[in-house]
Order: C-alpha cells, then sequence, then structure tokens
C-alpha cells in the first residue's frame, strides 16, 4: 500500500501537461465562443466541439492512465505473492526430498537392521539348540550319576541292614542268655536294653518278629531250622530261636521258631506249673528312663502287637526261656491280630475295656498341657466322612487302561488315609497330582476342598440341625465317655488345647455345638484356605514357646499320625484313640488306626474314653497308681 500510494502521488506531476492542455481547449472554445459569428458558423460549431471534446478527453485521460497503472500494480503485487508461494512451495519440495533421502535412509538402516535381528534369532536359536543338547547330556550324565549314587545306597543300605540284622540277633541272643541266668537284675538289664535297641531300629522302620510260645504257625511269618522239615498240622510255636525282621514293611526274614504239636502242646501244660505274674516296672531311681518313642515313618503303620498275656517288664528269675521270648510279637505290614493287653495284665489295673501299652511307655509326673485332636477323637459329627471323600476322589480321577473300579478306590482309599490327620487341603493337593500324572488337567486344589466340603455338609447336615433343635444330646455325638474325661482335666487344672485338620471356622462351630468350648476357650485351632499358615505341629510348637515347657509336659490325644508323630517329636507323651467311630461304644479297636498309630510312636492305644480316668493316674506316675 505504501508503493502504491507513493506511485500515485508521482503520477500527479504528470497531470500537468494535461491541465494545461485542457485550459488551452477550453480557453481556445471560450474565444471562438466570443468571436464567432451569431448564429455560429458549421465551422465555428465544429471547431468549439472540438475543443471542449478534447478538453474534456485530456482531462480524463490521466485518471484512466492512473486507473491502468494501478491495474498493473494489483497484476504484479498478485504476480509477486504468487512468486512467493511458488517459492514456498519449492521449499517444501525441498524439504519433501530431503525427508524421501532420510526415509530411505532410514528404510536401508530398518532393513540392516532387520537383517542383523535375524542373524541375532538365528545365533539364539542356535545357542537355545547346544544349550538344550547340554542340558540333556547334563541331565543323562546326572540321571546316570543318580542312578549309581541309588544303586551304592542301596547296596549300603542292604550292608547296614545286615549288620542291624546281626546286632538284633546278638541282642536277641544276649537277651536268651540272660534269661536263662536266671538273675533277676541282669534279666532286666538286658530286657531293657533290647527294648532300647527295638526301639532305635525301628526309627529306621526295622521292625522285628518274635513269636510268642503257644501261637499258631504262620509259614508266613514263621520258619523251621530245617528248611526241608514238614510243619505238623495245627502245630504251635515252641521257642523263637532267631527273630524275624520287616523293614519298611517288607519282610527281610521270617523268625526262626521250633514247634511242637497241639497234643504235645496240651500234655506240656497240664504237667507244669502256671508261670508266675510278670514283676512290675522298677521304680525310676532303679533302673534308667524307658527309651523314648519311636518317630519312623514307616508308611505302612508297623507296630507291636500284644500276642500273650505276657508283657515287656522285667521278667522273673524263675521263668522259662520260652515264657521270656514271648513277651511280645512284632507286627508286620497288613492284617495282625486283634489281640489286646488284658485289663487285669496291665499295670495291675482293673480297667474295663481294651488298653494296649507300647515297650517305649513311661509315666510323665511333669505333664501340665494337653492336646486333643478333634475328629474322630472327641467329634463324631464327621463320622464316615472317607465315605464322602473316596467316591469323589474317584470320580474325579482319570481311569487308566485295565484298571478296575475296585483297584481305583483302593487307591484313592490310600492316599487319602495316608495323610488322614492333616489339613483336608494336603488330601486335595495329593488328587491333583494323582489327575496330573494320570494325564488329566486338575483343578487348584482349594477349588476340590471346597466342593468336598460341600458334599460332606448335605451328608453330616442333619446332625448339626438335630444338635440345634436337641433332638440330639451332645454326647450322643461324642467319642465314648469323653466329657467326663475333660472334666477331669479341668478339674485337676490342665490347659486344655484342640486342634484339628478341619477348617477352622467349622471346628469352632461344631466344638460349641458339642458343648467343648467351655473346656478349651480360646484355644481351639483349625485349618486355614492358606494351608502354610496353620499345622499341628505349629500349634505344638506355639504351646512350650508360649509357656515355656518342656516337651515333655505335653500329653496328646489324637486318632491320626500327624499329632502322634508331632508330639513325639518334642518328646512328649502320645495316646492313640484308635476309635471305631461307626460302633461307638463298642470298646474295640479299629484295626487300621492301632497299627498306624503304633508304627508312628504312639505310647498308648485305647478305644474310646470309658478307662481314660483310670489311665490318667498312670500316665502322670502317681503313687498308687
Amino acid at each position: 500500500m505504501t508503493d502504491r500510494t507513493t506511485r500515485v502521488n508521482l503520477g500527479a506531476k504528470l497531470f500537468l501537461p494535461f491541465v494545461v492542455g485542457d485550459l488551452l481547449l477550453v480557453a481556445a472554445a471560450l474565444v471562438i465562443w466570443q468571436q464567432a459569428h451569431r448564429p455560429m458558423t458549421a465551422i465555428e460549431v465544429c471547431a468549439f466541439a472540438a475543443c471542449v471534446a478534447l478538453g474534456a478527453m485530456l482531462a480524463v485521460w490521466p485518471f484512466r492512465l492512473r486507473h491502468q497503472a494501478e491495474l498493473k500494480l494489483v497484476e504484479m503485487a498478485g504476480l509477486t505473492d504468487t512468486l512467493r508461494q511458488i517459492e514456498q512451495v519449492q521449499d517444501v519440495a525441498d524439504r519433501i526430498e530431503t525427508a524421501t533421502g532420510q526415509w530411505q535412509t532410514a528404510h536401508e538402516h530398518a532393513g540392516k537392521t532387520v537383517a542383523a535381528a535375524r542373524e541375532v534369532m538365528d545365533r539364539m536359536t542356535e545357542e537355545q539348540r547346544a544349550f538344550q543338547a547340554f542340558m540333556q547330556r547334563a541331565e543323562d550324565s546326572e540321571r546316570h550319576h543318580l542312578r549309581l549314587e541309588a544303586t551304592k545306597l542301596r547296596r549300603a543300605e542292604g550292608d547296614w541292614l545286615q549288620v542291624l540284622v546281626r546286632i538284633l540277633d546278638n541282642v536277641y541272643a544276649l537277651y536268651l542268655a540272660g534269661v536263662r541266668s536266671g538273675q533277676s537284675g541282669l534279666i532286666h538289664e538286658f530286657t531293657q536294653f533290647q527294648n532300647a535297641c527295638r526301639d532305635a531300629a525301628r526309627r529306621v522302620g526295622m521292625v522285628p518278629i518274635v513269636a510268642a510260645p503257644g501261637t499258631p504257625f504262620d509259614p508266613e511269618r514263621h520258619q523251621l531250622p530245617d528248611a526241608k522239615a514238614t510243619v505238623p498240622e495245627g502245630a504251635t510255636v515252641l521257642e523263637t530261636v532267631a527273630v524275624g525282621h520287616v523293614f519298611q514293611g517288607q519282610l527281610l526274614r521270617r523268625a526262626l521258631v521250633t514247634v511242637q504239636t497241639r497234643a504235645a502242646a496240651s500234655a506240656s501244660t497240664s504237667s507244669i506249673e502256671a508261670l508266675p505274674q510278670p514283676s512290675p516296672p522298677p521304680n525310676a531311681g532303679d533302673s534308667p528312663d524307658q527309651p523314648a518313642a519311636p518317630e519312623d515313618s514307616v508308611s505302612s503303620g508297623s507296630a507291636q502287637a500284644i500276642d500273650s498275656p505276657q508283657e515287656t517288664h522285667p521278667i522273673e528269675p524263675n521263668a522259662t526261656p520260652e515264657a521270656a521270648a514271648g513277651d511280645l510279637e512284632m507286627a508286620e505290614t497288613g492284617p495282625e491280630p486283634e489281640a489286646a493287653t488284658p485289663p487285669e495284665r496291665v499295670a495291675g489295673g482293673s480297667f474295663h475295656g481294651l488298653v494296649e501299652f507300647a515297650p517305649s511307655f513311661a509315666p510323665r509326673p511333669g505333664i501340665s498341657h494337653v492336646l486333643f485332636d478333634f475328629d474322630g477323637t472327641l467329634s463324631l459329627i464327621r463320622q464316615g466322612w472317607p465315605d464322602v471323600m473316596v467316591p469323589m476322589f474317584v470320580e474325579m480321577l482319570p481311569a487308566q487302561p485295565g484298571e478296575t473300579p475296585e483297584a481305583l478306590r483302593q487307591l484313592a482309599f490310600e492316599d487319602i488315609m495316608r495323610l488322614n490327620g492333616k489339613q483336608t487341603i494336603y488330601q486335595m493337593i495329593q488328587l491333583a497330582e494323582r489327575i496330573r500324572e494320570r494325564g488329566g488337567e486338575p483343578r487348584e486344589p482349594l477349588w476340590y476342598k471346597h466342593e468336598y466340603l460341600r458334599r460332606l455338609d448335605a451328608r453330616i447336615r442333619h446332625r448339626l440341625d438335630a444338635l440345634a433343635s436337641r433332638t440330639l444330646e451332645p454326647d450322643d455325638l461324642l467319642v465314648f465317655e469323653a466329657r467326663p474325661f475333660l472334666d477331669e482335666l479341668r478339674r485337676r487344672g490342665f490347659s486344655l488345647y484342640l486342634a484339628s485338620g478341619t477348617d477352622e471356622v467349622f471346628v469352632k462351630q461344631e466344638a460349641a455345638a458339642l458343648g467343648l468350648t467351655q473346656y478349651f476357650g480360646p484355644r481351639i485351632y483349625g485349618a486355614l484356605d492358606d494351608y502354610k499358615q496353620f499345622s499341628k505341629k505349629m500349634v505344638i510348637d506355639r504351646i512350650l514357646r508360649e509357656n515355656r515347657i518342656d516337651g515333655a509336659q505335653l500329653l496328646s490325644f489324637g486318632d491320626g499320625y500327624v499329632e502322634i508323630q508331632n508330639t513325639k517329636e518334642v518328646g512328649g507323651l502320645a495316646v492313640a484313640v484308635a476309635s471305631d467311630e461307626a460302633n461307638n461304644g463298642s470298646g474295640q479297636f479299629d484295626p487300621w488306626k492301632r497299627q498306624r498309630l503304633l508304627g508312628v510312636g504312639a505310647d498308648v492305644v485305647i478305644p474310646d474314653f470309658r478307662d481314660a480316668l483310670k489311665l490318667l493316674p498312670i500316665l502322670l506316675g502317681e503313687s498308687g497308681s
């Protein structure tokens, strides 16, 4: 705009010639007008008109030129803008060209990067293959090494088993020599020494087989010195020459015995005097302490079973070698006699039912805290739970080709009962592992636990409802005579604890329904969904730690191996309640429980609490018991 205005101002100087010419023409027109004839001639009119017309043209012409100049300026300005835009387009084109070049460069670098990445990937693949090959070789080498080590260990195990068997044979021979000597002190010491050696051997799963005189000859457990000799029909054991041995449920050697026919045994019995009663255990000051109960981990639950009226107390000097050899028979895996120590033969007592003492039993006068298991030990609300869990396992487990339903059910039963006493979640973890090893895809163990609890609740709900409505009395669902025993423990001032593998919320509910909370108060513990936060061992450790007591001051009652084993691990006294839950009050042992619990070190076995009030003074070593 500034340039355009300047040009117009400069253009005004050019107006002067046109103005002067215009003025001259106008003056000429005026002169013609004044000098012309009246009327004006045609020539005068034409001259006058020409002057006026030319003057008008000269007056207008500069403006026309100015207008054209302005149009030119506008056109030039437009061209300038266009040129500037063209220059900008060119700049953009240059930038595009530069960007294109950079993109091509980047593309080239990307191609190189891809090639390098492919090369790295190929190298990694090769390295992975090489590493896998190396790991496979290492695994093969390790497997071979482990196989060699296992072979060495088996050989070493065989060697030390031979040594252990020879030691036990020599101990038994020493024991028989002491019996034959007739010296009561020597007999007592050899008896204690033999029991200590057997208990030590049981810690590694070595269980001796000693046949009592008069026991029917069993070819699966007994053998004659002469392997070719024929055993007469109805023969009974006369004497055990060499003890047999079972190692972790496997028979190593049958007991070497001599036999007599039934007629000879009857004649011999009628011709000899009755054997005297075994003497009572010596006082604590007369003999060393009894060895601690074994804590072996024999999966079969091998246990000591009383096979005759004889006990493991010192034998009288005039006892015969045969009677001394028949103090007890160590049972091997599988069915064992259901014999129990007769009431009149145990601690000189007057029990109403079956009470069985292990050789390791010794009274504990310092007991101050008592731990109880819940299900099967006190409560029968969940009686029959295996009938829920076993079918569930069978339902969930994938069947294998050629596997019979009975075999699958037996597998499930063994998996379940092997973990009985632990938290339910461990049985469900075992179920998940079984499903996986059979090619299935298991759910989370916690899901199986909740499903089991749902099914179990459907089975036992009527019992809880009956307790709530008082249709059933609480004592109807307690193990026989449990409440009077709890009353006596509370009267004596013992601190009572309850620990169960059942979920804690259910344990507290069911304990309240049975009226047991008054005995235990807040000291009731059960399983949690986070199973690592609870175990019976943790409860026992807490009891000892918080009360600052020694394990010897702990007494436990349970029907599962966990509480028995954990109690023995800390040096406590363990009473196994081998309750026959389906026939509460029958006074009979559950054979499987009895065998299992003795196998993990139980000191005493009872079928229920009918004799618990008389047993308690014996456990505490009270005078006169």
